[in-house]
């Protein structure tokens, strides 16, 4: 545990927290989560912080939470738990003023997103967001990469490497280099392959 884990922790402990001090707590109880890369934990804090009306906040500032919902909604990796805090985001009203309000609705509809939306959110992201895992992929890339390929096995039922690689925009290779060679990537691409076969 590092030592910011370690202050957040005895602030929540606190019993004499007022209600703007324990929302600024939640806030970077939130961005921490996001800081971690645990985007989907923080989407939903930040999601569930967005919803509170009525309590002194600013709108603007729940609109920020919003965005910053939407934008670790969109970095969480494919999964149930992703399309529930997707849905929950596309069914917000609010969320249609978003300036990732276009990424999100295609994420939701499960259509192919294009590699210049993913360069133009990649531009809007915190540098924490942007990092690339030790398989040298960043976060979008790979958030992006796996809900591509979840949309195109859903408009195709046979497909070429070739075709597949140029919608996905990575490079094609054989079908036996991908089993010699095979990243998680490329093994998702392989096992719809042969799932359609």
């Amino acid at each position: 545990m590092c030592i910011r884990d370690r202050y957040i922790d005895e602030a929540k402990d606190s019993s004499t927290l007022d209600t703007l001090l324990l929302l600024r707590y939640e806030v970077c109880f939130s961005r921490n989560l996001d800081a971690k890369r645990k985007f989907l934990q923080a989407g939903q804090r930040y999601f569930h912080l967005s919803q509170k009306k009525n309590q002194g906040i600013d709108e603007n500032d729940l609109l920020q939470l919003l965005d910053s919902a939407i934008v670790c909604g969109i970095l969480t990796p494919a999964g149930p738990l992703r399309s529930r805090l997707l849905a929950n985001l596309y069914k917000d009203e609010r969320s249609a003023s978003s300036q990732y309000y276009q990424i999100l609705t295609k994420m939701y509809l499960d259509r192919i997103i294009g590699k210049t939306e993913i360069d133009n959110f990649s531009s809007k992201l915190q540098p924490h967001q942007k990092v690339a895992a030790n398989d040298q992929v960043s976060v979008i890339e790979k958030a992006t990469l796996e809900h591509n390929i979840l949309a195109v096995s859903k408009l195709y039922e046979v497909i070429s490497i070739n075709s597949l690689a140029s919608i996905l925009n990575i490079n094609a290779v054989s079908y036996t280099h991908l089993r010699a060679h095979e990243t998680p990537e490329h093994l998702v691409c392989r096992l719809l392959l042969e799932k359609k076969k």
